[in-house]
């Protein structure tokens, strides 16, 4: 028992690839996600756009659109945990970030097919998005995949409301038909 909770301890420290990466569905229990959430949060040295006291909303709103092929605003449809299965043991998971699936509510910019993912490392965003919530979200096509590369990229609808009016004055959205 003792040698299995070391190798825990040792595997949720050491750095992860995504190369031997598994999907694990949100309805599935992964016994380690608040672990792995917790250390990815000690990794993490970057904070918040919407939380940034540097930057203006007019500046973030700038920043985004500069930096992200796809800018949009999203509800969360479904959310599954990448894990690691050369770090992962019997009764152990290693999760090293998430993917969503999205449904589009308003675009400012950038076009995705349906059904592509948004995939998130935890050395990127301690923060899990939840799903059924809404959030702006700013992401680079990566091998034909949406990556979201910070927190600064995905702010939740609630802490986002100066910074989707400066968008929208900024650039009309298209607004995604249901």
């Amino acid at each position: 028992m003792m040698k299995s909770m070391l190798a825990f301890a040792l595997f949720a420290v050491m750095s992860v690839s995504w190369a031997e990466t598994a999907e694990v569905s949100d309805g599935d229990k992964v016994a380690t996600e608040a672990a792995a959430t917790d250390i990815g949060a000690e990794q993490s040295s970057q904070s918040s756009l919407h939380s940034s006291p540097q930057l203006t909303p007019q500046q973030q709103a700038e920043t985004l659109i500069a930096d992200a092929d796809w800018l949009a605003l999203v509800e969360i449809t479904h959310v599954n945990s990448l894990i690691n299965r050369a770090m992962s043991f019997t009764g152990a998971l290693s999760v090293e970030g998430y993917t969503y699936q999205m449904a589009e509510q308003r675009r400012w910019k950038g076009e995705i097919t349906q059904g592509t993912e948004l995939r998130v490392s935890l050395r990127d965003c301690h923060h899990k998005m939840d799903k059924g919530e809404t959030y702006l979200v700013a992401a680079r096509h990566i091998s034909e995949e949406l990556v979201s590369g910070s927190c600064d990229q995905l702010v939740a609808v609630a802490d986002a409301e100066q910074l989707i009016a400066h968008l929208d004055r900024l650039i009309a959205p298209s607004i995604a038909s249901r």
